[in-house]
């Protein structure tokens, strides 16, 4: 299988819903980007390019409406070759030829259906042409219940119906596609849309292939549903806009724009009334701006896209732009051309034209209906009535009627008149050709040739003109015809070169400024690339050098650009080349040499190029250092001599941290840089000791040294009951044993004093020798006999008190008494503590 069967099945299930007005939707296109970032130029107007029937027909520069419907549709196209492509969601090169169509099952209830010709371009003269079908509901699109050989699909909350023949065609050019579209009710009153088409080339014709019937599960008001074109009464519409029947060229699906590099075709559109088909009465190139029902969303780029012209019964297409206009002007004449002959011009041809000759003064009448560009009718000579009108079904859209005088064929005058472009004759317009003209006598003949504009962009001027092979130097022409007389009119084809703006340019060997208007056929077009105002300044004018012959209308989408040279030093080079004026270059914020060293911009951001640029940006060497801390890595890019701030404490917890050791607490940048500080450990200490609490940050492995004594007073003391020492190996808070003490003085009657430190409680005895006839007492924080024992509560400070015993001394006398005393001191001198 062909790659283009491969993704055909996608495309057929991705033609878009069409635009619609009934139901208040509307389908926009994508967006195509500009020249030169893409091959695809961006249009103004982008629409299918084709036969566009909204019921409007031209008749002497007027429009004049009217409205048809039908049964049946048909659709004939005829390749003749081309290079084409379709853009986003497509991106493949295909190319869609659509019979679109709108059709009332009831008066509220409108669908639009599809019969589709795809076409890929395979290469080398060879395409692949596949036949697709679609059916939509344009008044509301969210629903609809058909059958037939395909499926109903969903596509962005729309339902539609969707079918592809099975059997594809190859084919080299050119060749031949029908599309045919017939509608009708079946017993149960609903709508059947039968799908025809036939494949023609050199080598095959297909006939005429029924491959789909599709079944709309609704039933009609009538048993007469029809396609619709113009305003039908009694057929709900958006606003009284009417519904158009389209026979166009388009994207190959989803709503996709076609480009066309290259492309030959003719087509026509046809409508069935009683029982035959004919060509609609009017017909525009692209689809109306407001309509009822559906359009079909997919289209052809206004620049890169399709022209068209109308000749002799078909619409040509060919490369280039894209235009809406009518592709003809209904239009009759009529003359005598031969003797005994009356011709009837009409256009379009193959409409329903319905013709009448009767004579003036004879007894001839004859009506007929003709469908071919020309009506050559057999009179006999004299004075007749021609009359000419054009139907859209059983209304009529335009009439003419003249006067036509018919020569025997004894004693002839003949002017011949060989044109190339459209002329007046007596006052009756003509169109290019060769005629002539007859009379028994002299006549007058008042010939003027026109310029016309068969198409967009094209038009022919009438050049000079040759009375019997004689200059007559003028277009206009006042002749008195006594004997045979040949009129040769020659012309100059020219087309419209459509600028964007005026560029310079090369024309026909001449350096000038290219600017739009109209140029003769064959001028040789050179446009460069590149204008250079100086060395430093040019205009860029196009993606790439354009040599034209010129032979059709040409659109050039350019717009030259101004450009500067720029020239930038950076610290790793020189960036230079030509910018577009207003261009801003953001300069890189980042330059990097390796991955430990870069460059910083400082200052200026970006540069805005409008004039040559010589610029040197600031930047500012950075340099990587990684710095490993306990707790961490700190990373990043640091200024060249800067410095790094290390943190002099890293807490890790509330009492535990690490403390900067090594080296000072600030790092110099002067390169790449990989630094390991060194950190000590230090813990949170609290030592509750009697007399207060002492907390500080010690490092890991300190020896705490514990007071032996913390004296509170004189008096009063602690002693420690433990180690005195204490490891620091982590945070701790600790309560050391201290015992209180007190300070114990004994005072003796001799002098001597005994003091030490008694813990509470302790229990002193206060006694001392009690020398004759006399009495002991202790006295001082306690009067205690001698002999006594205390508990010590607080400090005590206890004197021997020694006094006479008088009960004692009671009987002796005062020298015994004071020999006694005597001895007693004595006895004290020699006493011992």
């Amino acid at each position: 299988m062909s790659r283009a069967h491969l993704i055909i099945v996608l495309l057929a299930l991705i033609l878009l819903a069409p635009q619609q007005h009934a139901a208040g939707l509307h389908v926009s296109r994508p967006s195509v980007p500009r020249l030169p970032v893409s091959p695809f130029p961006e249009a103004t107007t982008e629409a299918a390019v084709g036969i566009n029937d909204n019921g409007t027909a031209l008749v002497n520069g007027s429009q004049v409406n009217y409205y048809y419907t039908t049964r049946s549709l048909l659709g004939v196209f005829n390749f003749y070759g081309g290079s084409f492509y379709s853009g986003p969601p497509v991106n493949a090169n295909w190319s869609s030829v659509q019979l679109n169509a709108n059709l009332n099952v009831t008066p509220e209830v409108v669908l639009w259906a599809q019969d589709v010709i795809l076409i890929y371009a395979a290469g080398n003269g060879t395409y692949n042409v596949t036949i697709v079908d679609n059916l939509w509901n344009a008044t509301n699109p969210a629903a609809l219940s058909a059958s037939g050989n395909g499926n109903v699909n969903s596509y962005q909350g729309e339902q539609y119906y969707a079918y592809i023949y099975s059997i594809h065609f190859e084919s080299g050019e050119p060749f031949h596609v029908y599309v045919m579209m017939n509608v009708s009710v079946n017993a149960a009153m609903e709508p059947v849309i039968y799908m025809y088409f036939r494949f023609v080339n050199s080598t095959y014709d297909s006939g005429w292939v029924l491959y789909d019937t599709i079944t709309v599960n609704e039933a009609a008001s009538n048993d007469n549903p029809t396609f619709l074109a113009g305003s039908v009464p009694g057929v709900t519409s958006y606003d009284g806009y009417p519904y158009v029947i389209q026979f166009v060229t388009a994207g190959g699906g989803g709503g996709s724009t076609l480009y066309a590099y290259s492309w030959g075709a003719s087509m026509m559109l046809y409508y069935r009334y009683d029982d035959r088909f004919y060509a609609v009465p009017g017909a525009f190139s692209l689809e109306p701006s407001y309509f009822s029902g559906g359009v079909t969303a997919e289209n052809v780029s206004a620049v890169q896209g399709i022209t068209e012209y109308y000749y002799d019964g078909l619409v040509y297409q060919f490369s280039g732009s894209s235009h809406q206009e009518a592709l003809w002007q209904d239009s009759a004449s009529g003359y005598s051309p031969a003797p005994n002959e009356v011709s009837v011009n009409l256009t379009p041809a193959g409409a329903l034209w319905v013709v009448s000759v009767r004579g003036v003064n004879l007894s001839f009448s004859r009506t007929m209906v003709v469908t071919s560009p020309q009506a050559l009718i057999q009179v006999p000579s004299g004075e007749y009535n021609v009359i000419a009108t054009l139907y859209a079904g059983s209304s009529p859209v335009y009439s003419f009627s003249s006067e036509v005088t018919v020569a025997s064929r004894r004693h002839v005058i003949a002017l011949s008149v060989s044109s190339l472009t459209p002329f007046i004759y007596n006052g009756q317009r003509l169109q290019a050709g060769n005629y002539t003209f007859y009379s028994q006598r002299p006549f007058v003949a008042n010939l003027t040739f026109v310029a016309y504009t068969p198409s967009a962009g094209i038009r022919v001027l009438p050049s000079e003109v040759l009375v019997n092979g004689t200059p007559a130097h003028v277009t206009s022409l006042l002749l008195v015809v006594y004997s045979n007389t040949t009129v040769a009119e020659g012309a100059t084809t020219q087309y419209y070169v459509n600028l964007s703006q005026s560029v310079p340019a090369n024309v026909n060997g001449l350096n000038t400024t290219l600017t739009s208007g109209w140029y003769n056929a064959s001028t040789r077009i050179i446009i460069y690339r590149y204008f250079y105002i100086d060395e430093a300044e040019r205009l860029y004018v196009s993606p790439e050098t354009i040599v034209v012959n010129l032979s059709s209308p040409l659109m050039l989408p350019l717009r030259p650009v101004l450009q500067f040279y720029v020239t930038i030093d950076l610290p790793n080079g020189t960036l230079n080349g030509w910018y577009a004026n207003s261009t801003v270059i953001d300069l890189p914020a980042y330059i990097y040499v390796n991955g430990s060293a870069r460059y910083v911009l400082e200052g200026q951001k970006s540069i805005v190029v409008n004039y040559p640029v010589v610029a040197l940006p600031m930047y500012v060497a950075q340099y990587y250092v990684v710095v490993f801390l306990p707790n961490g890595t700190v990373s990043g890019w640091y200024s060249a001599s800067s410095t790094i701030q290390l943190p002099r404490y890293i807490n890790v917890s509330r009492d535990a941290r690490y403390v900067l050791a090594w080296p000072s607490n600030v790092l110099i940048v002067g390169g790449p840089l990989v630094a390991v500080p060194q950190y000590a450990v230090q813990y949170y200490v609290t030592v509750y000791l009697p007399n207060g609490t002492i907390s500080e940050w010690l490092y890991n492995g300190s020896i705490i040294r514990l007071p032996r004594y913390i004296y509170v007073a004189g008096s009063i003391r602690y002693a420690l009951n433990a180690s005195d020492s204490l490891a620091v190996t982590s945070p701790f808070a600790v309560r050391p044993s201290y015992v209180e003490q007190y300070l114990v003085t004994v005072t003796y009657a001799n002098g001597t004093t005994r003091s030490f430190w008694a813990p509470q409680g302790y229990t002193v005895k206060l006694e001392a020798p009690v020398p004759p006839l006399h009495a002991v007492r202790w006295v001082g924080t306690l009067d205690l006999p001698n002999g006594a024992s205390v508990s010590v509560g607080g400090p005590m400070a206890e004197r021997e008190a020694v006094t006479i015993n008088a009960a004692e001394v009671g009987g002796l006398g005062a020298a015994a008494v004071a020999a006694a005393v005597v001895a007693v001191a004595l006895l004290l001198l020699r006493r011992r503590p």
